[in-house]
């Protein structure tokens, strides 16, 4: 084998699994070895390959395994987490490597076993449980802490159960649904190996009266007891565990059924986390509850109920009045788009009355967006008075536009009198000028740094407000409201939907607080999902910027230093408010005097997007100069006629080289506008031209690309007399018939075209636009293809498609005056190519040079007359062949060919046979495959198949034909397999003597073995 330029090419030795885990077992201190969580998933071969380029990288196998790891709440945080998550894979083990895991596995004090959709972070592979069958008689973690075992699709609980829990064990979180054995058995299997355990939780299991009973006998240690679901019973039960101070359940009422509620007590229970479906579940398992020492409670609903109303959570709070209760929270997971259909409750001071007597509240969170507090200043007082050591306070209502009787007092009494809160949302109305202006300096100003005011009213006037509210909250650098949004340590403004205008005054409020606090005007955020906030305004012209049009008036101060920062600026690139990708705010085009020219004067590239009402032409005098020379413009934006538009460009940026206009049509008069103003023009781009318009701009003499759509009504084309289009290279032209394309094509000749592409628009396949595409001595390339695959509206048969969707040679003729094209993609999915091996390799021995070759044919399911002799003659007139997609019948494994060496292709590596039919033998054609592609890695099989739908216009096609071509697709999984198997044995192997019928059971059996 030759050297490669770098050196001699080295064979790297292949480890096994065992042995990749030991190499990290060697790089990872001992203290932290004792933190790795390990993750147990089954999964495929491609992950092994994976796994071994992770140790060819150049960094440290360690360094690059480690990254973020997210603890839960029963874990230890005061050992450090270094994050190694590990897959299972199949495999056999020898002796030693086996006794080395062992030696590994006993240093382990915390191990988690997800699937690989857990985590995000790099994972590492390790053997499955299997491997460790012969030393089941002992844990392979003796000295095992905590184990989570989560949802890990076919692997078995109770084999990682066995293998992995130890009497160390005190901490166990386990997915039921993940066994494939009875949710019983493995309940009753955990209980005989953990008997120690001190924190035990089970998702996807209900706990009923019997198995609280095993759980009480065999788990005496317990104290924190997490369940998907419990029954009252399993609750009564449950309160004879002295010890329990935590317990989380979901409420297990059939609907429909009457369950009378039975008394019980929890001692010590010190934290009750229940969820529900039913409105009236909780008031059944809570009415005759007694839990004395309770300090937590958090109610939650995870459906949309609309029948949760005010007597439920009353019903709540008088519940929680006789308890000493520290933190309460409920809540309700509810989109807001729904919040109009649902009416809103009122909750008025005397609900709170029962809760804040006991002066012990930490935490009060209501957040039911579907509740409206009508609470009083005077009220906020008296609640913030009663619950001094308050941290979190949040009431409801972000999906009502009522207005608040909450105003801005109500912020200074609970800084006053909480001086730890932390978290606060409220709703209130801060329009009231009066108000704002008797707000007294608070005695000890807040530490809170991030409020939620969900839809409080504020009035246009936002900077008295904005002095409030750093007057209370000096440290204050997030405002939260249900579509407004900022995070960020030095800017204090973000639009993150379009649901809220940028001028709208609680932006304004935003913007105030920032001049306030930095002495800076403006800072420019806007909406982005990748970017996050925009830079300040000082950096608002660097390129590229995208600007937003926002009204609003500036000072002259302000206006100069706009025109001061846009002297620099060399691409821009306006939208609409309307828009959600990647804008920034600038001011409109009206802050500028009319007289100031160009604000942008060396602009090179421009994109004016749809920006709805606002004037083009006051756009392009305000940034186009001389020095433009790309421009992107939306038409359908302007408020006057294209034509004036187009005039008004022609006057401000005379030397465009590359024009974009979309939602117009070119005419013959504003194609003469074009030709006389844009002469240096290169690149066209246009929704539409009209044939008139065609022939217009085919004099431009510097164009070299040109795309648009062809009209539908085109009439007869007479040739020009002067030579059309000199330097095109690159034609683009969608149509919705082929018939509108040749008056576009038959322009005349054209020398130095290199690529043609031709997309249609809902329309159906014809094997005749081969006869219009323009050709030249240098065409490279050709592209045919459909926007959109949906079947003709005319039910088209499967078996036989109609004589104008078959492709023959005949249609071939007209390109084989293109010597040198290196690439050809028919992607019109129902066009049937009916060429025969033959056929084929005439037509390829006319492109020796082409490297891409798709015939797209996806929607037949009838054979083709193409078969693995097809492949060899593009394998020998195409030795640059790279890309290939084609239909072929490999159900014939007696007639693969026998090449020569030196008529292999050396350069495809993947092939796409889309639904090519293939009989059971599925190794021959893999041996054929990889001697006549000797660098294939890869190939793909996949059928476009519409099911029947009346009225729709969709092709009917029958159950034996759908399950025909996924038994296609599944024996090309197979043939994959055989590749990659063949791949690893090495050049050694001839595949090719093995097609003969005698030989072939031979390798067939050493295949499978």
């Amino acid at each position: 084998m030759a050297d490669s330029p770098e050196g001699p090419t080295v064979h790297r030795p292949r480890l096994s699994m065992p042995e990749i885990l030991a190499m990290i077992a060697n790089q990872v201190d001992q203290h932290s070895r004792r933190s790795l969580f390990l993750a147990d998933y089954a999964f495929y071969r491609a992950v092994r390959r994976s796994a071994m380029d992770t140790l060819t990288s150049p960094l440290p196998l360690w360094h690059v395994l480690q990254g973020p790891i997210r603890r839960d709440s029963w874990e230890d945080r005061t050992e450090p987490l270094k994050a190694i998550r590990v897959f299972t894979l199949e495999g056999e083990t020898t002796d030693a490597q086996r006794a080395r895991l062992l030696e590994y596995g006993a240093d382990v004090r915390h191990l988690r076993v997800v699937s690989a959709g857990w985590s995000a972070v790099r994972m590492v592979v390790v053997p499955e449980p299997s491997v460790f069958r012969p030393v089941l008689g002992r844990p392979v973690t003796p000295r095992l802490q905590s184990l989570r075992i989560g949802h890990i699709g076919a692997a078995r609980v109770r084999d990682n159960v066995s293998l992995y829990c130890a009497p160390t064990l005190r901490v166990l979180s386990v997915d039921m649904h993940a066994s494939l054995s009875p949710a019983q058995d493995t309940f009753m299997d955990l209980l005989q190996v953990c008997t120690d355990l001190v924190d035990l939780s089970m998702t996807d299991f209900i706990l009923d009266g019997p198995n609280a009973q095993i759980l009480l006998v065999r788990l005496p240690l317990l104290r924190r007891l997490r369940c998907s679901y419990m029954t009252l019973e399993a609750i009564s039960t449950l309160s004879t565990f002295e010890q329990l101070d935590f317990l989380a359940f979901g409420c297990s009422i059939p609907s429909g059924t009457n369950v009378s509620p039975s008394p019980y007590c929890f001692p010590r229970l010190l934290a009750l986390e229940m969820q529900f479906h039913n409105p009236s579940d909780p008031l059944v398992y809570l009415s005759d509850a007694r839990l004395p020492d309770l300090r937590e409670f958090t109610l939650d609903s995870s459906q949309n109920i609309s029948t949760f109303d005010l007597a439920t959570v009353t019903s709540m709070l008088l519940i929680c009045s006789s308890l000493v209760i520290c933190r309460l929270t409920i809540s309700r997971c509810t989109h807001q788009h729904m919040l109009r259909l649902f009416r809103p409750s009122i909750l008025n001071a005397r609900h709170f009355s029962g809760v804040i007597s006991s002066r012990q509240i930490v935490v009060l969170s209501l957040g039911l967006p579907f509740m409206q507090c009508d609470l009083h200043d005077h009220d906020i007082y008296s609640l913030a008075s009663h619950c001094p050591h308050l941290s979190e306070f949040r009431l409801g209502g972000y999906g009502w536009m009522n207005s608040s009787n909450l105003t801005l007092r109500s912020l200074a009494y609970l800084v006053d009198c909480c001086p730890d809160l932390q978290i606060l949302s409220l709703v209130i109305d801060a329009s009231q000028n009066d108000v704002v202006q008797s707000i007294p300096r608070p005695s000890k100003p807040s530490l809170l740094t991030a409020i939620n005011l969900g839809n409080s009213r504020i009035s246009k006037r936002t900077s008295p407000v904005a002095h409030v509210l750093l007057r209370l909250f000096p440290s204050l650098a997030s405002i939260e409201t249900p579509w407004i949004g900022f995070h960020h340590p030095q800017y204090l403004g973000a639009i993150v939907g379009h649901m809220l205008a940028p001028s709208s005054p609680l932006f304004d409020l935003a913007l105030n607080i920032y001049h306030l606090k930095t002495g800076v005007w403006a800072p420019t955020p806007g909406p982005s999902s990748k970017v996050g906030l925009a830079p300040a305004l000082s950096h608002i012209f660097q390129p590229p910027v995208r600007v937003l049009t926002l009204d609003g008036k500036t000072t002259t101060q302000q206006r100069q230093d706009l025109i001061e920062r846009g002297r620099n600026v060399r691409h821009l690139s306006v939208a609409s408010d309307m828009s959600t990708h990647d804008v920034v705010v600038h001011p409109r085009p009206s802050v500028f005097p009319a007289a100031l020219g160009a604000v942008t004067p060396l602009l090179v590239s421009l994109r004016l997007g749809h920006i709805g009402v606002s004037r083009l032409r006051e756009n392009m005098s305000l940034y186009c100069a001389d020095t433009l020379r790309v421009l992107e413009i939306d038409m359908h934006g302007s408020l006057f006629p294209p034509h004036a538009t187009l005039i008004a460009l022609a006057r401000v940026s005379p030397h465009l080289v590359e024009l974009t206009m979309s939602d117009y049509v070119l005419d013959a008069s504003d194609a003469r506008i074009m030709v006389s103003t844009f002469g240096r023009l290169r690149i066209l781009r246009c929704e539409e031209v009209t044939v008139a318009a065609f022939l217009h701009i085919a004099v431009l003499e510097h164009l070299e690309k040109l795309t648009c759509r062809v009209t539908t009504n085109a009439p007869a084309l007479h040739r020009p007399t002067l030579n059309p289009f000199p330097r095109l290279t690159c034609l683009k032209l969608y149509h919705r018939d082929i018939r509108h394309i040749h008056p576009y094509t038959s322009i005349g000749p054209l020398p130095h075209l290199q690529e043609v592409t031709l997309i249609a628009i809902a329309s159906p396949p014809r094997p005749t636009v081969l006869n219009i595409i323009p050709t030249s001595p240098i065409l490279q390339r050709i592209s045919l293809y459909r926007m959109e695959y949906t079947p003709h509206a005319t039910r088209v048969a499967l078996d036989d498609p109609h004589p104008s969707a078959i492709l023959a040679i005949r249609h071939f003729a007209p390109l084989f005056s293109a010597p040198h094209l290196t690439f050809l993609n028919i992607g019109y999915p129902l066009l049937r190519c009916d060429i025969s091996d033959r056929e084929l390799h005439c037509i390829v021995s006319h492109w020796p040079s082409l490297r891409h070759l798709h015939l797209g044919c996806r929607g037949w399911l009838k054979p083709h007359n193409l078969t693995m002799r097809a492949l060899a003659s593009l394998a020998e007139n195409c030795p640059t062949l790279s890309d290939l997609s084609i239909v072929i019948d490999a159900t014939d494994t007696d007639t693969a060919p026998h090449l020569s060496t030196s008529s292999l292709n050396s350069t495809l590596s993947h092939i796409s046979l889309a639904n090519s039919e293939i009989s059971r033998r599925t190794y021959p054609v893999a041996c054929a495959l990889v001697r006549i592609f000797p660098a294939i890695t890869s190939l793909d099989a996949h059928s476009i198949i519409y099911p029947s739908h009346d009225g729709q216009g969709h092709v009917p096609v029958p159950f034996f034909r759908r399950r025909q071509a996924d038994t296609w697709i599944a024996r090309w999984k197979e043939v994959q397999e055989h590749i990659s198997r063949l791949r690893r044995v090495g050049p050694d192997v001839e595949p090719l003597d093995c097609l003969g019928i005698s030989a072939w059971t031979a390798m067939e059996k050493w295949a499978c073995s």
